[in-house]
């Protein structure tokens, strides 16, 4: 996928050229030939022949959970999707953590009325939720702020090489992913029904 989003106006044109000379450099080094001594490597990918933009992916698994939406485990009520931020970088994201998670905190502790009892459990609560999102976006900021795109121009022509028949046998296209319908229901749906053991009520 394509993460973040660029800024506006010349900053955006900017980050679009450095972006795309990044590209082009991860380009050169990746098409470079294989070994002779090496069997050709086939890039089963999507990024250059099929992408999936972050902001995509977003609208797509919110639909989901629009269409379909779970429960509240509690009430049985079923849980509203919000509208989902998309950050240009890490440090936006951990910076509005921070005001939303640990900023009410800060200032909550320079109140002389305050319950310290009832703060001291509520810190800690907000503490646990604020270091998982830290932690989770350190995992996945690898992912989607990666510039680095992958060709699969030698799988596309091993491909494009075989009859009806095979094609049909081997779909192995990425081309004809339709992101909507995968990210949109086919995905969520299989992990709700086979991780989470809560599958989508019809």
């Amino acid at each position: 996928g394509e993460g973040g989003q660029l800024g506006q106006g010349q900053g955006r044109q900017n980050g679009q050229a450095q972006q795309g000379r990044q590209h082009e450099q991860q380009g050169r080094v990746a098409q470079g030939p294989p070994p002779a001594d090496r069997p050709p490597v086939f890039h089963v990918a999507t990024s250059v022949a099929n992408p999936l933009g972050i902001e995509q992916f977003v609208e797509h698994a919110s639909r989901h959970f629009a269409e379909h939406p779970m429960a509240d485990p509690k009430t049985g009520e079923p849980i509203r999707v919000d509208p989902m931020a998309i950050y240009p970088d890490e440090r936006s994201f951990l910076r509005d953590s921070w005001l939303r998670y640990q900023l009410p905190l800060k200032l909550a502790s320079l109140l002389p009325w305050r319950d310290a009892r009832k703060d001291s459990r509520r810190a800690a609560v907000l503490q646990k939720v604020f270091d998982q999102l830290a932690y989770l976006a350190s995992i996945y900021a690898s992912y989607t702020f990666y510039a680095g795109r992958f060709d699969a121009a030698r799988t596309r022509e091993l491909y494009e090489g075989l009859d009806d028949e095979e094609r049909e046998l081997f779909g192995f296209d990425a081309r004809a992913i339709d992101w909507g319908e995968y990210m949109g229901g086919t995905h969520p749906a299989g992990l709700r029904k086979f991780v989470l053991k809560k599958p989508v009520r019809e």
